[in-house]
């Protein structure tokens, strides 16, 4: 249980790490 909660946290991170990195891209191109 523990080590499927770590990975889902950890995939969560990624996807907001990817989320803000688009967005600053994004404020960059303006």
């Amino acid at each position: 249980m523990k080590s499927v909660n770590v990975i889902d946290t950890r995939s969560n991170l990624v996807d907001y790490g990817l989320r803000l990195q688009t967005l600053m891209a994004s404020l960059q191109n303006e």
